[in-house]
């Protein structure tokens, strides 16, 4: 008996043991892992930062947005002058925007340094940049609790990585390498305050972070129902169950008066705003806003769907089909369903671009391999987003509202993008870390079955 307790207890050492170096060997990867996300976020950082230390200086009269920016800041003789913003549009008279705050920052440069001068100016948004992504990676770990899944997150983001990677990197370079674009850290920054104020129960100070994101852009109203998602997300094991209406209802009538508040203070903040520059965005047609928001949420394999290469996205689609519905069968029937998709892609290829089945055939081979074994990786990765699929709907969901000034408002530049950006991006994230979950898994399971048959 003895000796067999003495056997048990040396199994449950060694098993501790190894589950210690596990813990250490992964807990040294993080720290690696964070230190190559730092670098990449500081590389694009240095690379714009080297060329305005080249060409400190600027002749930015030829820059619209800076001329039409100057004149309105050259009629500013005294602090009392600034009123105006407040109850008409910005340092910028010709824009219908009211943003107070981003005109007081934008005048505080102007009587800091010479007009010409951008080098101080860019470092004036990169330090922006930065402090934004300080709170937005403290923002998706509070949200989220997973650090894999935070730092992913803000390498997609921010960091360089391969062509490809990620939804789309053109909003944040934009801000990075273009002074000008200070503004969109700086409100995005305050929306994600408010939301960390929220989720911890400070609603006077995430109130007074969303009153603050207004007043540097109009799309800080989008701060309201971000919050509103932020809540639902915090508190979706008790809103999502079947009694989940009487939880929020007895929520409503607990923090009754500090809900009428943010309630009051958005519509008083709507009508100032109105009574201050009207509507404001061009908002367009509302019968090309859901083609917008397609063009922006599409990716790199539904977008080509409305180019005349769609059938390389259909044979895409069509492999990773084949690829899910197969997974469980022997070698030699994945073999030929993935040849079956190719053929069925390669005839819809043809279809499409009118041409012969041999010519689409050698159009492909030819040509449009790689694109297609690009776009079927990036959708096998996409599946398995399934596996956490409440965090990949909760990044589109704000990803979606975020970017709603953006295709409901025409003639919108990529920057404005910005915030909706790092939430696309956690979708993207979550995807690749289930995907290498996923793999990891696989190859434990592989390595347990090969212990046994030892």
């Amino acid at each position: 008996m003895k000796s067999v307790n003495q056997h048990e207890m040396n199994v449950e050492t060694q098993v501790n043991l190894k589950s210690d170096k596990t813990i250490a060997i992964r807990d040294l990867a993080f720290w690696l892992a964070t230190a190559f996300v730092a670098l990449s976020v500081l590389a694009p950082m240095t690379h714009a930062l080297r060329y305005f230390i080249q060409h400190p200086i600027y002749d930015v009269m030829h820059d619209i947005d800076y001329a039409y920016g100057y004149c309105g800041l050259a009629r500013i003789h005294s602090f009392a002058d600034t009123g105006r913003w407040w109850t008409g549009t910005w340092h910028v008279d010709h824009a219908p925007f009211w943003r107070p705050l981003t005109s007081y920052v934008s005048w505080f440069m102007y009587l800091a340094w010479p007009k010409d001068d951008l080098f101080h100016r860019e470092l004036v948004t990169l330090a922006f940049h930065l402090c934004f992504l300080v709170v937005a990676t403290a923002t998706l770990w509070r949200l989220t609790g997973k650090r894999w899944l935070v730092l992913t997150t803000m390498w997609l983001f921010a960091g360089m990585r391969f062509a490809g990677m990620g939804s789309t990197p053109d909003p944040v370079s934009r801000v990075v390498i273009y002074p000008k674009c200070y503004h969109e850290p700086l409100v995005s920054m305050f929306i994600l305050l408010a939301v960390l104020m929220i989720v911890n129960g400070r609603w006077i100070a995430g109130l007074a972070c969303a009153i603050i994101s207004v007043l540097f852009k109009e799309t800080g109203f989008m701060a309201w129902p971000v919050v509103i998602l932020a809540l639902a997300w915090e508190h979706r094991s008790t809103v999502f169950r079947s009694d989940g209406l009487r939880y929020v209802t007895a929520g409503i009538t607990r923090y009754w008066v500090a809900i009428s508040c943010w309630g009051l203070t958005f519509v008083a903040l709507a009508l100032f705003h109105y009574h201050a520059v009207g509507i404001g965005f061009n908002m367009g047609t509302p019968h090309s806003w859901p083609w917008r928001a397609f063009c922006f949420f599409s990716g790199p394999v539904l977008g080509i769907l409305d180019t005349p290469q769609r059938g390389l996205g259909v044979i895409a689609i069509i492999l990773l089909a084949a690829i899910v519905l197969t997974r469980r069968r022997s070698f030699l029937v994945r073999f030929f369903g993935i040849l079956a998709a190719l053929g069925l892609g390669i005839g819809i290829n043809a279809w499409t671009c009118g041409t012969d089945w041999s010519v689409s055939f050698a159009m492909i081979v030819e040509s449009s391999v790689f694109n297609i074994l690009s776009m079927t990786i990036w959708l096998l990765i996409a599946w398995n987003a399934r596996m956490e699929w409440p965090v990949a709907a909760f990044g589109m969901l704000v990803s979606m509202v975020l970017s709603a000034p953006t295709w409901m408002a025409s003639q919108v530049l990529p920057h404005a993008r910005y915030a909706s950006v790092l939430f696309l991006e956690l979708v993207v994230a979550t995807a690749l870390c289930s995907a290498v979950e996923s793999a990891w898994n696989w190859v434990g399971s592989i390595r347990k079955r090969e212990e046994c048959e030892k």
